[in-house]
């Protein structure tokens, strides 16, 4: 008798427990989901670590040129030279040199630019303005330099949205305000391209600094204090 009633009980019991045991199966495996266990989705390579980057910028200046003249006047010999330090434009750059006209009035006033390109240290080119994309005026002579400039990285902004990747981490850039810190500080462009060879030392002088290492005859630091 009480084996009939136990049984018609299980009965009764079994279509409300079956789904009580699937949901508490269920929320089990939601937990497991939510441990943000690195999936094959979220398996990707880093960003590449920001950077400044040395790149040749063109930079121009107009000579200019009144009237049929071909002689370059003392004020725009001094803009010249301005131009060149303004711009960084050192020895070795390239710089063109670029006029329209009839032939010997162009000539005459390239060849003007050239010699107080000279004088300045430079080696110009005399080129077309095809060749170095400007078009002059009738009236001037066009200068092109070649200088190194420094492009930093673009860094996100502290006001800009937070991008979540497939783990639901946030999607950063480290080192990005060191890069740029970097590029605005360094002094020569170029030298993020390639380092600058080292001056030829002095021997004697280092010699001397050895052999006062070995015999202990090492001029002492001079001791200082803030004490007054």
């Amino acid at each position: 008798m009480n084996i009939r009633r136990h049984t018609r009980t299980a009965r009764w019991l079994a279509p409300l427990v079956l789904p009580l045991v699937l949901s508490m199966l269920l929320v089990g495996c939601a937990d497991l989901t939510d441990k943000r266990l690195m999936t094959y989705a979220g398996w990707r390579q880093s960003q590449p670590h920001p950077f400044p980057e040395a790149v040749q910028v063109p930079v121009r200046h107009a000579v200019r040129f009144p009237g049929p003249d071909t002689r370059l006047s003392d004020v725009e010999r001094e803009a010249l030279r301005i131009f060149l330090a303004r711009n960084g434009v050192k020895q070795g750059s390239r710089v063109l040199v670029a006029g329209i006209g009839p032939v010997a009035l162009s000539d005459g006033r390239i060849a003007s630019v050239r010699q107080a390109l000279y004088e300045l240290g430079q080696n110009p080119i005399a080129t077309t303005p095809a060749a170095s994309g400007v078009e002059p005026r009738l009236d001037e002579v066009v200068v092109t330099a070649h200088v190194t400039t420094v492009i930093n990285p673009t860094c996100p902004g502290y006001n800009a949205p937070i991008v979540f990747d497939f783990e639901h981490r946030p999607i950063i850039s480290p080192g990005c305000a060191v890069a740029t810190n970097l590029g605005l500080m360094i002094a020569e462009p170029s030298d993020l391209i390639a380092g600058r060879e080292l001056a030829p030392a002095d021997a004697d002088q280092q010699n001397l600094a050895i052999q006062r290492y070995r015999t202990n005859a090492i001029t002492p630091i001079k001791e200082e204090s803030t004490i007054q």
